[in-house]
């Protein structure tokens, strides 16, 4: 399972499932990290293995979406980030079934996509914590 991040305007990464937080509790910032960027997201588990995918396809590979938060240590993706995806899972609405289309057309080009794989669209705009904060942990109950 990878987790399938759109970024934005046509940025993508992926990101192993090693960094998906099993439980969504405390999250508290590592020791050498000198900031951490929060940045909230949609995610739907993908339920048909498939390449090229067409927008009026999108409905065969995604049914249902939830929230969740990104986590970039010193606004990193690649170095000490972790996904935390909330399960409170629901029927698609208008927003995120088009937020998530346009995500699985832009991926799938690039990629190939397999049942149970997460694909993630991330809000543009973040929170940055920086160590000796008032913030030493963000509640995520």
């Amino acid at each position: 399972m990878n987790l399938l991040v759109h970024r934005g305007e046509g940025d993508y990464c992926v990101r192993p499932d090693t960094t998906l937080e099993r439980e969504a509790t405390d999250f508290y910032v590592p020791d050498g990290c000198l900031e951490v960027e929060v940045h909230k997201c949609i995610w739907s588990r993908i339920i048909k293995a498939g390449k090229a995918v067409g927008p009026k396809f999108v409905g065969r590979y995604i049914e249902s979406f939830a929230e969740g938060y990104l986590l970039y240590c010193n606004g990193s993706p690649w170095v000490d980030g972790s996904s935390i995806l909330m399960r409170n899972v629901r029927p698609l609405d208008e927003k995120a079934s088009a937020s998530l289309a346009e995500a699985l057309v832009g991926i799938s080009k690039r990629t190939s996509i397999r049942i149970g794989d997460i694909l993630i669209v991330e809000e543009p705009q973040g929170v940055t914590l920086r160590k000796g904060d008032s913030f030493e942990c963000i509640s995520l109950r």
